[in-house]
C-alpha cells in the first residue's frame, strides 16, 4: 500500500472540508426548497382565496386570518432557521456564546445536551468564533451519528490564559481513523482547529464517551 505523503493528506483533508461545505449548502437549499418556500406558497394561496372571497361578498372569517397568521410564523421561523444556517455566529461579542446556545438547544430536541458557560466570553474575531462554533458542531455530529450518544454537554471556559471549549458525550466511544482512510470527523476539526491558531485534543476509551476539547489562545479573540 503506497505509504500517504504530507501533500497527499492535505488535499484528502481539503477535498473533504469543500465536500462539507457542499453538503452544507445542499442542506440550506433543501430547508429553503422543501419547507420555506413550500410554507410561503401555502399562505399565498391562502391570500388568494380570502380575496376571492371578499371580491365576492363573503366575510373574512377571523379563524381564517388566523390560519393565514400561524402560517407566515412558520415562514418567519423557517427563515431564521435558513439565516442561522447561512450565518451561524453573528457578529457582535457574544455571537459565539448565542450560536452554541442554540445549538445545544436544537440538539436537545432530539437528544439531552446543555450548553454551560460560567462567564461571559466575548469575541470580536468573528474568524475564530466560527472555527469553535463548527468544531463544536461536528463534535455533536459525531457523538448522534456515530457514537450513539444519549446525552451531549457543550462547555466554553477561559482558565489560564486560553479559550476551552469542550464537547462531551457518554457515548461508545471511537477509534481514530487510519492514515490514508477517508476524512471523518476528527480529521476535519483538526484542520479547522489548525487553521484556527489551535490545538484540538480527543479523549475516549470503549464504552466510555468521548471528550473533544478545542484550546485557543485568548489573543486569537480580539
Amino acid at each position: 500500500m503506497p505509504i500517504e505523503t504530507s501533500e497527499d493528506a492535505a488535499r484528502r483533508v481539503n477535498r473533504a472540508v469543500l465536500a462539507a461545505s457542499e453538503r452544507c449548502q445542499a442542506d440550506i437549499a433543501q430547508s429553503v426548497h422543501g419547507t420555506l418556500c413550500q410554507t410561503l406558497g401555502g399562505a399565498a394561496l391562502m391570500v388568494k382565496v380570502l380575496s376571492a372571497g371578499l371580491k365576492a361578498g363573503h366575510p373574512v372569517e377571523a379563524a381564517q386570518l388566523d390560519e393565514l397568521g400561524e402560517s407566515l410564523d412558520r415562514a418567519l421561523d423557517e427563515a431564521r432557521h435558513v439565516f442561522n444556517q447561512l450565518q451561524p455566529v453573528t457578529p457582535g461579542d457574544d455571537g459565539l456564546m448565542t450560536a452554541l446556545s442554540r445549538l445545544a438547544d436544537e440538539t436537545a430536541r432530539h437528544t439531552p445536551c446543555e450548553f454551560v458557560c460560567e462567564n461571559a466570553i466575548l469575541f470580536k474575531n468573528t474568524e475564530a468564533a466560527l472555527s469553535l462554533y463548527r468544531i463544536a458542531q461536528e463534535a455533536v455530529k459525531n457523538a448522534l451519528q456515530h457514537a450513539q450518544a444519549t446525552r451531549i454537554k457543550i462547555s466554553l471556559a477561559d482558565p489560564d490564559g486560553v479559550i476551552s471549549l469542550q464537547v462531551s458525550d457518554d457515548g461508545c466511544g471511537f477509534t481514530p481513523e487510519a492514515p490514508g482512510a477517508a476524512v471523518g470527523g476528527c480529521e476535519l476539526m483538526q484542520s479547522r482547529a489548525k487553521t484556527a491558531g489551535g490545538t484540538l485534543t480527543s479523549d475516549s476509551e470503549s464504552g466510555q464517551g468521548t471528550t473533544v476539547t478545542f484550546s485557543l489562545p485568548k489573543a486569537m479573540r480580539a
